[in-house]
């Protein structure tokens, strides 16, 4: 017998979302500020809209126990007051898998997360504040992470439809699936599958899962780029700082 399934439909530019967005394709306006917080060895403000998270990591420093000590690889530790325990773990698995923690044995590298203002998509925006502090404190990375939050959109005739980047007021009701990607297919052992997956809601059939990958596979592109760019700026403005006279 034929399992049942939903049907994927396009978001088209007619479908009008809360925040005036056309269509479920579209990503808010995003914004990163690095180094912007003192006593820490890098840091980042990421804002996609209305959602906006601090970051600062803290490392590689000596880990506060010495039974958490590796001499093998270092460890890292996410702190996100106000997430739940699991939404940490989720970012904890995420960022380590892209770590070069071999590079760091015997120490900790501690990444400190603070929700400026909530408005949908957190934990994506968590994920990027987390991974522009770590490129801000120099911490080497096999592959930068990108996340893609999609939210599933189902009507009565059982199909769905994939709004990326929800803010807040669409996040209520519908099935949320947290996606994240290596910002590019790469040759270091991570490739070009799915890094994580966190989902909310609802139970999430698996052929409306694997529309989310594809759907977060396109999407990552933007975001990477804007990442690299604001990393770039940095280094072009402390290097005009440095050689000007």
């Amino acid at each position: 017998t034929n399992q049942p399934s939903m049907t994927v439909n396009p978001s088209t530019s007619s479908n009008k979302r809360p925040d005036g967005r056309l269509g479920g394709g579209s990503l808010r306006p995003l914004a990163c500020e690095l180094s912007c917080l003192q006593q820490c060895n890098g840091s980042a403000k990421w804002s996609a809209g209305g959602s906006k998270v601090i970051a600062a990591v803290h490392g590689p420093i000596a880990p506060r126990r010495t039974e958490s000590e590796n001499p093998e690889n270092g460890l890292l530790v996410v702190i996100y007051p106000g997430s739940r325990k699991e939404e940490a773990l989720f970012l904890e698995r995420a960022l380590s898998a892209c770590i070069v923690l071999e590079m760091y044995p015997q120490t900790m590298i501690e990444v400190v997360l603070q929700t400026i203002q909530s408005d949908g998509s957190m934990l994506g925006t968590a994920l990027h504040a987390a991974v522009a502090a770590l490129l801000d404190a120099g911490i080497h990375m096999r592959t930068i992470p990108v996340s893609t939050t999609c939210l599933l959109k189902t009507n009565q005739a059982n199909s769905f439809m994939i709004h990326l980047d929800p803010i807040s007021d669409e996040e209520t009701t519908d099935s949320v699936v947290v996606v994240v990607t290596p910002s590019q297919g790469s040759t270091d052992g991570i490739g070009d599958g799915v890094i994580g997956t966190f989902a909310t809601g609802p139970p999430i059939p698996l052929d409306a899962l694997f529309s989310c990958y594809t759907k977060a596979r396109k999407a990552r592109g933007a975001v990477a780029s804007f990442l690299k760019l604001a990393v770039e700026q940095k280094v072009t403005n402390e290097s005009n700082t440095v050689y000007s006279f």
